[in-house]
């Protein structure tokens, strides 16, 4: 097929945080399909292992290169409202809209990144405002969607649909149920000494307290003073706004070393291979793609009992679900203390995201749902 995919945080060599869940889909889809790739965060067209990427200024200039690139499908990822009102309505093709979680998620479930003064603030209102308006072209979509077969929604999890129906207050009738795909070749699965079961390791962006970075620290700094504390390491890497300021109560402990800066996938793999255990605490996740590949690699993740992640960990056998900073660090002890369920659990967690989330089955399931659907697809109309 020829498939034109639309996203507006394509990575880069520059943007290495990017979507890469995005990116990963695309490096399979080229193996056998014509692609053209669209974003709009980038001042110039790059590639990007392998793949041409194309900047646009805006979401009007996609339409002239759709245009002649007569595409089959169209696949678009976050459907912010400019692709709704600029593009979706120039298109014959069949669409079909990944909802990963910010663009049908209400304002009111983001509370938790902003101070009181921040919420009062005239900012704040735009915010409510342009999400109102984001919410209500979103709603527009599901509707037309129901009464004509297109576009079509592929959610990362039953959670994602269930949130979107309810913030959008309308019911998605055209979907699938399809979590983002986990290089599983990539981060293979590597038997862990059981030494590894006192190695912790957190990969976060530290850009958002939607991320839990906060409550992993102070679950560390809690466990400091346990007994069983010393016998533990503890690596911390990521980068944003955030990193100095949660960091800095922790920096004191000579078994912590923090590392502020991006990772390469392959410098992740690596991380994978000298730890344990993963911990990665969140507020909200639509999946939670790094807890996976975790997993895939044979860590035994210590992370949230909400959102998404119960759909991708069975808590005590492929993982644990927390409620809790204690519980948190009763989990540490837990592992230090019974080194056999650690070496259970790990390999648990890589069969199971094997076949959860394994490339060829996610990609698999998306293009069999697009070629049942594309046939009985009609004009996208908004």
């Amino acid at each position: 097929m020829k498939i034109v995919v639309i996203d507006y945080d394509y990575p880069s060599s520059t943007n290495l945080y990017g979507n890469v869940f995005v990116h990963v889909r695309v490096k399979e889809y080229v193996k056998s399909n014509e692609c053209l790739v669209l974003t709009m965060n980038a001042p110039a067209d790059y590639y990007y292992e392998g793949v041409f990427v194309t900047a646009l200024a805006n979401e009007a200039d996609a339409n002239p290169l759709i245009f002649e690139f007569n595409p089959d499908v169209i696949f678009v990822h976050f459907a912010l409202k400019g692709i709704i009102d600029k593009i979706l309505p120039n298109l014959k093709q069949p669409v079909f809209i990944w909802v990963h979680g910010f663009e049908v998620l209400g304002w009111y479930r983001r509370l938790f990144n902003f101070s009181l003064r921040q919420i009062l603030s005239r900012s704040y209102a735009y915010l409510i405002r342009d999400n109102i308006r984001q919410i209500w072209a979103f709603r527009k979509l599901i509707h037309k969607s129901n009464q004509l077969g297109n576009p079509n929604f592929i959610f990362v999890s039953r959670w994602m649909k269930k949130i979107c129906e309810i913030d959008c207050a309308a019911t998605v009738s055209h979907y699938a149920i399809i979590p983002n795909p986990i290089n599983t070749r990539l981060f293979g699965f590597s038997r862990k000494p059981i030494e590894f079961r006192n190695k912790v390791l957190l990969i976060r962006s530290f850009a958002s307290k939607k991320y839990a970075t906060d409550i992993a620290i102070q679950a560390i700094r809690k466990f400091s003073k346990k007994p069983e504390f010393s016998r533990f390491e503890f690596t911390i890497v990521g980068k944003g706004r955030l990193f100095e300021r949660q960091t800095k109560s922790i920096g004191e402990f000579g078994n912590v070393k923090l590392i502020n800066r991006f990772l390469t996938h392959d410098e992740i793999k690596t991380m994978h291979d000298t730890h344990g255990v993963y911990l990665s605490p969140t507020r909200q996740d639509a999946q939670g793609v790094s807890m996976c590949e975790a997993m895939s690699s044979g860590l035994v993740v210590i992370t949230s009992n909400n959102t998404a992640i119960p759909e991708f960990v069975q808590d005590g056998e492929t993982g644990f679900l927390t409620s809790s900073i204690n519980e948190i660090v009763e989990k540490f002890i837990e592992l230090d203390k019974f080194p056999d369920r650690f070496l259970a659990i790990s390999e648990k967690a890589s069969k199971a995201i094997a076949n959860l989330c394994s490339m060829q089955s996610v990609i698999s399931r998306e293009m069999d749902f697009v070629e049942k659907k594309a046939r009985t697809s009609v004009q996208v109309s908004t």
